[in-house]
């Protein structure tokens, strides 16, 4: 499979999963099975496996099942430059990952739309990124460096030396 369609399918299957089971979480009450839709605000799962324990469980859940996985829809998808090498996650209403061009990306969890993508000064970024605080923070090469989420920008990095 080319290069850019693994990246399609890889971020379009991690946005399907995170847009639906995030939508059904704040659209759904118990009982009431409906498809997720993308007007639904997504729920956050800031950082890879949901929370620091990597429990990949999220213990609200209580809508989606065999009955209702069926009727969930794509809500959007998008092509990035470059395949995505990192886990993604949902916060503030973005979704944060890295690829193999060493970028950090952030896009509208609504529309898919780019809002920014950044570049460490030297090196690249790789790993999967964790959100709190307004602060997206990565690996990069030999440092951590912590990005402010609206922007970008970046607000500090410190070096690990390798």
């Amino acid at each position: 499979m080319p290069l850019l369609s693994r990246s399609r399918v890889t971020l379009t299957l991690t946005l399907l999963i995170l847009l639906s089971v995030g939508a059904a979480l704040l659209s759904l009450h118990p009982g009431t099975p409906r498809a997720a839709s993308a007007s639904s605000t997504p729920a956050a799962w800031p950082q890879v496996s949901g929370n620091a324990q990597h429990t990949c469980v999220n213990p609200a859940e209580h809508c989606l099942g065999p009955a209702t996985v069926a009727r969930l829809r794509l809500a959007w998808s998008s092509t990035t430059d470059s395949e995505v090498n990192s886990g993604a996650v949902l916060a503030n209403g973005h979704v944060y990952f890295t690829t193999l061009a060493g970028t950090l990306d952030a896009m509208d969890a609504r529309t898919g739309a780019l809002t920014w993508s950044s570049l460490p000064h030297d090196g690249e970024f790789f790993g999967s990124p964790a959100v709190a605080n307004g602060v997206t923070y990565v690996g990069a090469s030999a440092a951590i460096i912590a990005l402010d989420n609206r922007t970008g920008k970046r607000l500090w990095s410190y070096l690990t030396g390798g």
